[in-house]
């Protein structure tokens, strides 16, 4: 084993081969070792102590062994971009690199086999900009890239369940993708930095068992559905202000009660040929939209589907006469001119 401190400040090394057979690596080991710029860690090694690596600014690349299970800290104030993940690995521990200044870090390659990401893995890691995440990873705990405020765009694999409520929190990623092979949504509640989200075909239901508000309190801007999804759960894009753009497939049957509720920021949506029902305030505060066309397909439209829609002047509906499975009151709310497909006026607004 290599105790602790044991070659800190010394300036002028610049490489180390540690050998086969020593498991631990002291805290402090290297610190201050600035001209480092390669060092071989060996299967060896089961552990590498806190600061070990800080103050080594000369560090740009680090290959961690699976056989590594404690490194916290370890590259506190180094100046190391690169980290790279040996397989055979199975986690990445809680607070890897939390809170230690890993600032310089850029890219991190998490290899085939990892299964589970703790809390704050990469937290504080300003600079970090690639991360890549293998099918493999299951678990993903909150908080991860707590700080990493460089970090714009992450890829979710199709097995990954974020932790709830707050899987991205403190993060600054402005786009998730979605790998296909997902059933399901989950893990973006409440993550204010979010501006566009890619849902693939896979993907039929938008909500979990516990949470049908999947994207409330977001700051999504942008949301493309994939073909798999066959409806629009409650609540879905509650208060989500800033949404502008939403692209629905075909294969969307059902928007549900409140799904779009006070989405103020959409100024126009294209409702799908293959809708069937809108449910109750499905669009209740919509501000924005000023028309809409209901597709001829829709046999039930709830109460005050529109309502609060106070700059929605024109409604058309893909149908002769405003059918009498439509809720009464479907209207409540609304002060828009209602047109048949012909453009003949049924109900005229009080604009």
């Amino acid at each position: 084993d290599i105790p602790d401190s044991a070659f800190s400040g010394c300036a002028n090394l610049t490489t180390i081969n540690i050998p086969d057979g020593v498991t631990t690596i002291g805290e402090y080991v290297f610190s201050g070792c600035a001209n480092l710029t390669t060092i071989d860690i060996p299967d060896s090694v089961t552990s590498i102590g806190s600061s070990a690596f800080s103050g080594c600014t000369s560090l740009k690349e680090i290959t961690i062994p699976a056989s590594v299970e404690t490194f916290s800290s370890a590259f506190s104030e180094s100046g190391i971009e690169t980290v790279i993940f040996e397989e055979g690995r199975t986690s990445i521990a809680e607070y890897a690199f939390a809170f230690n200044k890993c600032s310089n870090i850029r890219t991190i390659s998490i290899p085939e086999g990892v299964t589970e990401i703790g809390s704050c893995a990469f937290s504080g890691c300003e600079n970090l900009t690639t991360i890549y995440f293998p099918d493999t990873v299951t678990s993903i705990g909150t908080y991860v890239f707590d700080d990493c405020i460089n970090l714009k765009e992450i890829t979710i694999p199709p097995n990954m369940e974020p932790s709830m409520p707050e899987p991205f929190g403190g993060s600054y990623i402005e786009k998730i993708i979605f790998k296909e092979g997902r059933t399901e949504i989950s893990g973006v509640w409440g993550c204010t930095s979010i501006r566009e989200i890619y849902i693939p075909a896979s993907v039929t239901n938008l909500a979990t068992e516990n949470n049908s508000s999947v994207f409330e309190y977001t700051s999504i801007e942008k949301i493309e559905l994939g073909d798999g999804c066959k409806y629009i759960p409650s609540y879905a894009f509650k208060n989500v202000g800033t949404l502008k753009e939403v692209v629905i497939p075909d294969s969307v049957t059902s928007i549900r009660g409140d799904a779009f509720y006070n989405c103020t920021g959409l100024s126009e949506i294209a409702l799908p040929d293959g809708l069937k029902i809108i449910e109750g305030y499905a669009f209740n505060g919509c501000s924005g939209i000023s028309e809409i066309v209901i597709p001829e397909n829709v046999s039930s439209v709830g109460r005050s589907a529109f309502g609060g829609c106070e700059n929605l002047k024109s409604i058309k509906i893909g149908k002769t006469s405003i059918p009498s499975s439509w809720n009464t009151a479907w209207l409540d709310g609304c002060k828009a001119t209602v047109y048949n497909v012909n453009g003949e006026v049924l109900i005229e607004g009080t604009f």
